[in-house]
């Protein structure tokens, strides 16, 4: 979920969440919201966290983390383009050699 502590997630399931971009966007996201918020104003019948700070120490992101996570972000972009385009020169490569020598 959104709102999952990181630290909440069992052991076997951390490698995967590094290869995920929800985790980098979702991150990113919620810094450039809660950061600099001071006063959440919530009645005085609930709970609820008071400052964006709060918020983020309770989900477990760092606002030193934002810079990270927008590189992550794009890193993984690039990479998902690249792999897309290997793998079409891959699947189209003998069509791509008959066009070439002009047998097409």
């Amino acid at each position: 979920g959104f709102f999952l502590n990181k630290n909440s997630v069992p052991i076997y399931f951390i490698p995967i969440q590094y290869l995920s971009w929800f985790l980098y966007g979702n991150e990113a996201f919620s810094i450039n919201q809660w950061k600099g918020v001071t006063n959440i104003d919530c009645g005085k019948s609930i709970v609820c966290q008071r400052t964006g700070e709060q918020v983020l120490e309770n989900i477990s992101f760092d606002e030193v983390n934002y810079d990270y996570s927008l590189t992550a972000l794009g890193a993984l972009i690039l990479a998902s383009r690249i792999l897309s385009y290997v793998g079409l020169v891959i699947k189209i490569r003998d069509k791509l050699m008959l066009v070439w020598i002009g047998y097409l």
